[in-house]
């Protein structure tokens, strides 16, 4: 799909091409090949499902990272403005809104969070994890050849 998506990119205004490959080429993860400057940030240069897997090995209950957005400071159950299970309130200093930082996930939460991952197989590996945290299967419909194909001559 990327490389379809890059032959039959639309086409942009130059200094917003040339400033989105300069922006991609200051990155440290970008190609050095020198044929990857155009095509770098569209192309995937090699399949390496073991990558795949180390990433999905890692969606575990000890690596979450739990965010919880409400509608304003005073929403039910929030526990308002008081200091409450979340601690005081504080103001991001650059967009000026608030937040607070909550105390880590208590041990009987995240016990029962790790006998439910244990519970449904013990990783993606194993099912049914591997149901919910796996790539899908290959799509027969996404074209892999677009050559023109000529129709035959009239009366011939």
């Amino acid at each position: 799909l990327a490389a379809l998506r890059f032959k039959f990119a639309e086409s942009e205004p130059e200094v917003d091409y040339c400033r989105r490959i300069a922006l991609s080429m200051a990155q440290p993860f970008y190609p050095p090949e020198p044929d990857a400057v155009l095509s770098g940030d569209h192309l995937l240069s090699a399949w390496r499902p073991e990558l795949v897997e180390e990433l999905l090995s890692r969606l575990t209950p000890s690596s979450l990272l739990l965010t919880v957005v409400i509608a304003e400071s005073g929403a039910a159950g929030d526990g308002g403005d008081a200091a409450g299970p979340g601690g005081e309130w504080q103001v991001e200093p650059w967009f000026d809104t608030q937040f607070r930082v909550c105390p880590p996930l208590s041990a009987e939460r995240r016990s029962l969070w790790d006998e439910a991952y244990a519970g449904a197989g013990g990783g993606p590996g194993d099912a049914p994890w591997a149901a919910l945290f796996a790539l899908p299967k290959p799509n027969p419909y996404i074209p892999t050849d677009l050559s023109l194909l000529c129709p035959p001559p009239a009366g011939g």
